[in-house]
């Protein structure tokens, strides 16, 4: 028998009952058996909680994993050591492997991992993620899919994702998508905007987003089905995501909190670990995205965790690769956009509920009888990100040097506690 004394700790859920109080929490082989003002200690491993919140764990929907095909950047052995330190149980994660996971076997790779979190996929909505031929949905669905996606920079191919639409509809499964019009994005290096003309590099419109963001949302209409925007990160985008959202669409929208708290100013130095995909935009678009996070507009906060090697990053602005890890700093990225004035509850609902709300997983709350996995973290906390601090096998962060809020302190996940 295991058992685990969380001591003095803020209950932050807001499902519990205990909500925004302070409590001792009891849990014995993975299940809450006890939430007290006092709970004396007798054999329970102890963790002090004074000052720290306990939140139910995080799940992240969209990280890339490179495992198989692509190790050096990223494995599963790896990527769990990141999202520990990132207060993350849970990884849904990318099909864009080598091969890329677009059958059952593929899924059943991914979801019989054998580490110290869990893991899920989503399954490739195309065969090999050509978006040419439709994969085989309903096999992956039944092998454990969560949902289908055609990797990072979504699918294209209107008459396809149409019919992939219609088909998940059997199962009420969900496509994922991110929204860009290739035509007008192809060649861009960074957001089309004043900045961009003073670096004098080719510009990304938000047009190709908004577009896409346009088309898609007719598309889910037609069809009755579901779809979810990977990263909406335009000022017009989430207004078309809101108004689908209020005629009862089956429309939702996430964002990694790299856009909340960067901008395209970012790239001035030409630092080519702040090339991103989608591109960071403009000031007002941020304002437009934290706005939206506030409102419900954006429902999920993801960490865009995007592994590159050493040799991908460490050349020229314009033939660098785009993405940046995230997911040790997801959080206190959100924190520090907000300048810790997020509140607890919005954060459990960005980071957990909502997440699993939206893949259909299980949502248990901070109660005596759950079995729930559990994140304690430090909002409090302040320090200067550094590669010392990072747990992935890649070293692309977009933060390094930058002064962030708040610390996750340590993870319980699979009935074992591991301490940051």
């Amino acid at each position: 028998m295991s058992s685990l004394l969380f001591r003095q700790v803020t209950v932050c859920d807001p499902r519990s009952s205990f909500n925004n109080q302070v409590k001792d929490v009891l849990v014995i082989d993975g299940i809450i058996s006890a939430i007290e003002n006092s709970i004396p200690n007798d054999t329970h491993q102890l963790i002090e909680g004074k000052d720290l919140l306990l939140m139910p764990s995080f799940v992240d929907i969209g990280t890339w994993v490179g495992e198989p095909g692509k190790e050096d950047r990223e494995d599963f052995r790896s990527a769990s050591k990141a999202a520990l330190a990132g207060g993350y149980s849970y990884l849904v994660v990318l099909p864009s492997t080598s091969p890329a996971i677009d059958n059952k076997s593929g899924v059943e790779f991914v979801t019989n991992q054998n580490q110290d979190i869990h893991f899920s996929v989503l399954g490739a909505i195309s065969k090999q993620i050509k978006g040419e031929q439709m994969a085989e949905l309903y096999d992956m669905h039944a092998a454990g899919a969560l949902g289908f996606a055609d990797a990072s920079k979504g699918l294209a191919n209107e008459g396809l994702l149409l019919r992939a639409l219609q088909y998940v509809k059997a199962f009420d499964g969900i496509l994922l998508q991110q929204p860009d019009t290739p035509s007008l994005s192809n060649g861009g290096m960074m957001h089309e905007g004043k900045v961009h003309v003073t670096l004098g590099l080719k510009g990304i419109p938000a047009l190709a987003e908004h577009l896409a963001v346009k088309r898609d949302i007719e598309l889910c209409k037609y069809a009755d089905s579901r779809i979810h925007f990977l990263n909406c990160t335009t000022k017009e985008s989430l207004k078309q995501v809101k108004e689908a959202i209020n005629s009862s669409l089956k429309v939702s929208a996430g964002i990694s909190s790299l856009y909340l708290l960067l901008n395209d100013e970012s790239l001035t130095e030409f630092d080519s670990n702040c090339k991103l995909f989608p591109p960071l935009r403009d000031k007002e678009q941020v304002e437009s995205m934290k706005q939206a996070v506030l409102d419900g507009t954006i429902s999920v906060i993801s960490s865009g965790h995007t592994p590159r090697a050493i040799e991908e990053k460490a050349v020229e602005f314009a033939y660098a690769s785009t993405g940046s890890i995230n997911l040790e700093t997801c959080l206190s990225a959100l924190i520090t956009a907000f300048d810790n004035k997020i509140s607890n509850d919005k954060i459990v609902e960005l980071m957990s509920h909502n997440p699993r709300k939206l893949l259909g997983l299980a949502i248990n709350s901070i109660e005596v009888g759950q079995q729930v996995d559990l994140t304690l973290i430090d909002r409090q906390y302040n320090t200067l990100f550094s590669q010392s601090d990072i747990k992935s096998k890649s070293k692309n962060s977009a933060l390094l040097g930058k002064q962030l809020q708040g610390k996750v302190k340590g993870v319980f996940t699979k009935n074992v506690w591991h301490q940051n």
